[in-house]
């Protein structure tokens, strides 16, 4: 359990007044759970949900004052563990894996997200039975984007390194970026199985949680250069969910679940800004809120700072053809992030 924290109150927080404050969230009537996991199933492209208040205002501002927001020349974050800056895939994304470089809130926002009775309520909303918590930080942690840095659309990789037989299933983020307008970009995009359409797009924004399902077709990321201003970072924390033993064959590359893969990245066209928002999870007595509009294919804005960034990466990823990223971006590409 993580250590007590001042947070909310005068009295020190620790896990049990976490899940206390978020019981409106967990402890749902079972109607709205049925409800929440029927609209994560029919949820387009594939199984996934979004939520804004699930965990504590005040947490998440005490975790937010933790994450760095400054930058260096290279596009990493103070304090990373590691910087992906291989190219066009992976661009000026930080990711912090060590405890000891978390502060004392973040510590206790991913022993909340390993607690069980977060667990049994992502279990019943994704239907996916017997999860295990990564015990560490596999591709995990702490997320931090800096301004024209970027996410290549990919599947995962699908089990637990030195853990052949942990199946990977569940990607959970929460995104911790306060004021944050659509014009900064950093949305977290959603592509059907064929590649053809970019079905929801997901603004980061502070406190907003995402679920979804991972399987080798789950094609995800935020391909677009971040477009916020300099000081600015996209910033998350990220944790990902396995199950021990056999998964459904339908959910693996040419039904071969037992062999291991590392990030698959994949190229696409620019996704529509119009495209779907994620289904929310419904709260109480509510029903869930589905997507009734389909998302439209159209070009973003011309002249903006997203379609111009954009261009540049189109420009980089005919490059690529010719030149493969070299030195160390290469070699950090592998295990890739969710």
């Amino acid at each position: 359990m993580a250590a007590a924290l001042p947070l909310c109150s005068d009295q020190a927080w620790n896990v049990s007044d976490v899940l206390d404050a978020m019981a409106p969230t967990l402890s749902t009537s079972e109607h709205s759970r049925r409800a929440a996991s029927a609209a994560y199933a029919a949820a387009a492209p594939f199984p996934h949900a979004a939520a804004d208040g699930v965990f504590p205002a005040c947490l998440l501002r005490a975790v937010a004052q933790e994450l760095p927001q400054s930058i260096d020349k290279h596009g990493c974050a103070r304090g990373a563990s590691r910087c992906f800056n291989g190219g066009a895939r992976e661009l000026h994304k930080s990711q912090i894996t060590s405890e000891r470089a978390m502060g004392g809130a973040t510590r206790l926002l991913f022993a909340t997200l390993r607690a069980p009775p977060f667990v049994r309520w992502l279990e019943q909303l994704t239907g996916i039975a017997k999860l295990r918590p990564d015990p560490g930080y596999s591709g995990s942690g702490v997320h931090i984007t800096a301004t024209g840095g970027r996410l290549g659309v990919h599947a995962d990789f699908n089990h637990l390194p030195r853990k052949p037989s942990w199946h990977r299933r569940v990607n959970t983020f929460v995104y911790l970026n306060d004021e944050w307008p659509e014009a900064y970009g950093g949305h977290l995009e959603l592509w059907d199985r064929n590649l053809t359409a970019c079905a929801t797009r997901v603004l980061p924004t502070m406190g907003r949680f995402v679920a979804f399902s991972t399987t080798d077709f789950s094609y995800h990321g935020h391909p677009v250069p971040l477009a916020a201003p300099l000081g600015r970072a996209r910033r998350s924390v990220a944790l990902y969910y396995y199950t021990v033993g056999v998964r459904p064959p339908a959910e693996c590359l040419e039904g071969r679940c037992s062999s291991m893969h590392t990030t698959i990245f994949k190229s696409t066209p620019l996704c529509s800004p119009t495209a779907n928002a994620a289904p929310s999870l419904p709260s109480g007595n509510e029903a869930p809120s589905l997507p009734s509009v389909p998302p439209r294919r159209s070009p973003l804005p011309e002249g903006s700072a997203l379609a111009a960034l954009a261009s540049k990466v189109e420009k980089l990823e005919a490059k690529k053809q010719d030149h493969r990223p070299r030195g160390s971006g290469r070699t950090r590409l592998k295990r890739g992030k969710g």
